[in-house]
């Protein structure tokens, strides 16, 4: 090989692997003079180790060429790792969390179809071509090193780059790496050690005789500040009425306009709804019911003689583990969309909701009358990327959506007139005698700090939803029904709740007082305080409060406080404290009615 041919690959191969990638790296970070230039440096570590390792492999004996191939492969999937990382931090504003990748599994692979449409498969068919091309360039420098490696080694040893490379290593220990970061995270995902275990509550003091029947509906993804009418985004307000139905059917019952969701996922959210659980901020435990430890609602209400029935509008019942994780916790039966009798659909994000609603309720009424039930119902076709569905278009309030707030409000107006479809089919079958709870899974934020999606972030927009319950009809009279609460419950509080408007007997972590029009005398007051998490980029535990709230970053183990009352936009967080481990933030901030009433996982 020409060396002009070996130096031109070499050149190459330095531009896209150190040169371009430390540029755009330390502007991302807001690098300038001397930490630019370690940033640039750094990246020269990783390039040049792989020029070393190749060759040393050319002084092997037999085996060099699959020694070679093999630096060669990693090589070019070091290069494709390392743009993907760098152009998702481009795309998003926030770096790529591997954590949410394989916690959320098929869900960020249907996201991403979802997203690039059409062009999903010539974006794959783009992915390995580039893993072609980086490969052939890394082979014709393996090449050139193999013919001219007597050079080479006449002039130095292996010894001299390998002691400059572990220096340099040392001295930048602290900057972007960007791949190494990710491939220690998931060591750590493998290991399953999480910092900060999940709260388990006393389920023992759940135990009724039950009474009415009860439903939930889990809509999904809704942003109670995105829906209040008052945002203000870029200078634009959004103040329509995305919530008609929702605020219709709230006539009948009590409505929270700001709710707490206790973590950012569908299957988080069900740890926090069905079981009670809070702080969790290692991997799901969908994936691993048998990992908690304590009961969860539908297993205390089937003991108590109600038939237990999940439905979701989705077409795997794989997903994120759904099925086995609702049998786990105590569901008799399980239904998803093509069990209903729906096709398969793998090009959008479930089953329409409309359509949906009326599928459950023909299914329920197969069911013998006279039962007690726990219906829980999950949709789900309100889903980022939010592109909403044609049929639809004329309840847009935004007929040309520009930017992911409109594009957001579209979507969800869409879920909300299906409200109507539920409402009409649960009052036909149920004759209103049962007790309803309708909320979101979890928050979706909209850009009110620069991020759209939901794997970053720990402000209010990333965890605030509207909550709605309606009383049983001949119970009416008992509850603050057509009133909007001003307090702020979360989610994990709803099990304990659910079985004291069940029974009347006061529950620990039950916010029924607050929907009662007369409470009873003497109890312990609820608590408003509450455990947020965030899992996903690096993590951020949220301990919640009505006038402020304090935000503990795991990896960075920093704690901040914001003002709820003066800095409501979440602009001015005080730095209480650097490095402070998580036992002591637990000790000293944790909310009194966790360290009181609950086990803690190892």
């Amino acid at each position: 090989m020409h060396p002009i041919v070996g130096l031109g690959c070499l050149a190459v191969a330095a531009f896209l692997y150190a040169v371009v990638p430390s540029v755009l790296l330390a502007l991302l970070q807001g690098q300038r003079g001397y930490v630019l230039l370690r940033s640039v440096t750094d990246q020269f570590v990783t390039f040049t180790l792989a020029l070393t390792m190749l060759l040393g492999a050319t002084r092997l004996p037999r085996p060099r060429k699959a020694v070679a191939g093999t630096i060669v492969s990693a090589a070019a999937t070091y290069g494709l790792a390392l743009w993907f990382l760098i152009g998702y931090w481009v795309w998003t504003g926030h770096q790529f969390d591997i954590r949410f990748a394989l916690d959320a599994g098929g869900d960020v692979l249907r996201t991403l179809e979802s997203t690039l449409g059409r062009f999903f498969l010539p974006a794959i068919g783009m992915t390995i071509a580039l893993f072609a091309c980086l490969a052939l360039l890394w082979w014709q420098i393996a090449r050139w090193f193999e013919e001219r490696s007597g050079n080479f080694f006449r002039s130095w040893t292996i010894s001299l780059p390998l002691g400059l490379q572990a220096l340099v290593w040392h001295l930048c220990a602290h900057e972007q790496r960007m791949v190494w970061p990710e491939l220690h995270a998931l060591i750590e995902q493998a290991q399953e050690h999480p910092v900060v275990g999940p709260i388990f509550p006393d389920s023992r003091e759940w135990q009724t005789r039950g009474g009415e029947s009860v439903y939930v509906l889990q809509l999904e993804s809704g942003n109670a500040l995105a829906l209040s009418g008052a945002l203000e985004l870029a200078g634009r307000r959004y103040d329509g009425d995305y919530t008609p139905n929702l605020r219709r059917i709230a006539q009948d019952g009590v409505f929270f306009p700001i709710f707490w969701a206790n973590s950012v996922q569908s299957n988080r959210a069900l740890e926090n709804i069905l079981c009670g659980i809070v702080n969790n901020a290692g991997p799901a435990l969908s994936y691993n019911p048998g990992k908690i430890a304590s009961e969860c609602l539908p297993a205390v209400l089937r003991r108590a003689g109600y038939a237990t029935i999940f439905y979701v509008a989705f077409d795997d019942p794989d997903f994120m583990n759904y099925r086995n994780f609702a049998k786990a916790i105590g569901f008799d039966e399980f239904y998803d969309a093509p069990s209903l009798g729906f096709p398969a659909r793998k090009d959008s994000w479930g089953i329409d909701d409309c359509t949906f609603y009326r599928s459950v309720f023909a299914n329920l009424r197969k069911r013998p009358p006279g039962e007690k039930r726990f219906v829980y119902i999950e949709v789900s076709a309100h889903h980022y990327p939010f592109a909403g569905q044609a049929q639809y278009a004329h309840l847009h309030p935004f007929i040309l959506p520009q930017n992911p707030v409109e594009w957001y409000l579209n979507s969800w107006v869409e879920q909300d007139h299906c409200l109507e479809v539920f409402y009409h089919e649960f009052r036909e079958f149920t004759g209103g005698d049962a007790h309803l709870f309708v909320t979101p899974d979890h928050s979706w934020p909209v850009g009110t700090h620069g991020n759209v999606l939901n794997d970053f972030g720990w402000y209010d927009e990333n965890f605030a939803i509207p909550f709605l319950y309606v009383p049983p009809l001949g119970r009416r009279s008992e509850f603050r029904v057509g009133e909007q609460a001003d307090a702020q419950p979360s989610l994990a509080d709803l099990p304990a709740t659910i079985v004291e408007l069940l029974d009347g007997v006061p529950r620990k972590h039950s916010f029924a007082p607050l929907l009662q029009r007369h409470p009873a005398d003497g109890r312990q007051p609820y608590e408003p305080c509450h455990i947020l998490v965030q899992p996903y980029s690096g993590g951020a535990i949220v301990i919640q409060r009505p006038r402020e709230k304090y935000v503990y970053h795991i990896n960075t183990q920093q704690l901040e406080r914001y003002d709820r009352r003066h800095d409501p936009n979440e602009r001015n967080p005080e730095v209480v404290a650097e490095n402070i481990p998580y036992s002591r933030v637990k000790a000293d901030y944790y909310c009194d009615r966790y360290l009181r009433s609950a086990q803690v996982s190892p």
